[in-house]
């Protein structure tokens, strides 16, 4: 029989349903996923109703666009994947590639890179290699590709970190309209083998933005602090995580490699560059914020 039928003409009330498959009725989905080997299922454990706006990929990309815009970010095409007069990776591996002069502190009077403040972009990449190497991982998660887009916003000096997270905030809440109670936030707790202190003042930022406190989780540098290659541009970074279950204390899950809790968004603080033999600071603070389509 097919399960459509079985649900043709009902407002989608389900109560107490074990294990379904997932139907779609126009525009209706339940969207409590939990992954098999083989396929999406719905796991209900109460009544429900749900409806979502489906938007393309096209659609996001320009939402992200028009929004930053709006907010007095210059737009910048995406660059090529081959890098220019950069050997530190062998392909573009994020959207702040073709920004790097500036999160080193250079300064521009002419060129492409000159008079930059804010900017907004989407950027091709290509991770198969090196620091940022996703090669191994495509085909074992519903995340990793070698190919994708990053959404990214980025300010040279132009802001603060506060801004920085309540744009994202508001942008994935606002705009996408994704329930806050869906999101978890990381942030940089610090890390004694680099010397570096945990990034207080990050975690304080999204208590004040009325994230709770038990879904703004502390990690190290393997999870939260981002660096382009061996040496170059890097500092500590605080991610957003969505939940696809929902209705649940999904902490443990984060950073886990759970595929019903993924990062959606990275917010990378640029304050330092990796030097052969540590670290120097970047005399102007400079925010990087990506969202990979």
């Amino acid at each position: 029989m097919d399960r459509r039928d079985e649900f043709q003409g009902l407002t989608w009330l389900i109560p107490w349903v074990d294990v379904m498959e997932l139907i779609e009725i126009g525009d209706v989905f339940v969207m409590n996923k939990l992954w098999s080997n083989t396929a999406y299922y719905i796991w209900a454990t109460s009544c429900l109703r749900v409806h979502i706006r489906r938007l393309s990929a096209q659609q996001i990309r320009l939402s992200f666009l028009e929004y930053f815009k709006e907010h007095n970010h210059t737009y910048v095409p995406s660059s090529s994947v081959i890098p220019e007069d950069d050997s530190s990776v062998t392909f573009v591996n994020a959207g702040m590639n073709q920004f790097k002069p500036l999160f080193l502190g250079a300064k521009y009077t002419e060129g492409k890179l000159a008079a930059l403040r804010n900017v907004v972009n989407w950027q091709k990449c290509i991770r198969i290699g090196g620091k940022h190497n996703d090669f191994d991982d495509v085909g074992r998660d519903l995340t990793h590709h070698t190919f994708f887009e990053m959404l990214g916003n980025y300010s040279f000096g132009g802001y603060s970190k506060m801004e920085a997270c309540l744009y994202a905030w508001n942008f994935l809440t606002d705009v996408l309209k994704i329930p806050a109670d869906r999101l978890y936030i990381t942030y940089f707790g610090g890390d004694e083998s680099m010397k570096l202190k945990e990034d207080r003042e990050c975690r304080d930022i999204w208590i004040k933005l009325g994230v709770p406190e038990d879904r703004v989780l502390g990690f190290c540098s393997n999870h939260n602090f981002w660096e382009m290659a061996q040496t170059g541009p890097c500092g500590p970074c605080s991610e957003i995580h969505y939940d696809l279950i929902g209705n649940r204390k999904a902490q443990k899950l984060v950073n886990s490699s759970n595929p019903t809790v993924v990062e959606i968004w990275n917010l990378v603080f640029m304050q330092f560059s990796r030097l052969r033999n540590g670290f120097r600071t970047i005399s102007e603070y400079c925010p990087r914020i990506t969202l990979c389509l």
